[in-house]
């Protein structure tokens, strides 16, 4: 991801071999403790803070249809969601 794309919208980091994290999954850490015993950090990027902003922006455009007279179609849906996801990137990085 780029910072076009605004970067992830969730990242998250976690320690691959952290008994106290429910998250993970017993097979996993056996095998990681089997292979090495140091720390491993995984990276889970997450969407985009641009298609984050443009799924935000075509929930608007769907309850309110009448807003945006130039949507027709799915597609013209998505591409008017991406425009005004691409406006709130561009404001978000002039301030």
């Amino acid at each position: 991801m780029s910072k076009k794309d605004g970067g992830p919208a969730f990242p998250l980091v976690y320690e691959w071999n952290n008994p106290q994290e429910e998250a993970f999954n017993q097979q996993a850490l056996n095998w990681r403790a089997s292979v090495s015993a140091q720390p491993v950090l995984a990276v889970q990027k997450g969407m985009s803070l641009r298609d984050y902003f443009a799924a935000k922006a075509m929930q608007s455009i769907i309850v309110n249809p009448q807003a945006y007279s130039s949507v027709r179609d799915n597609l013209s849906m998505a591409v008017k969601a991406y425009q005004m996801a691409d406006a709130m990137l561009t404001v978000r990085n002039v301030e």
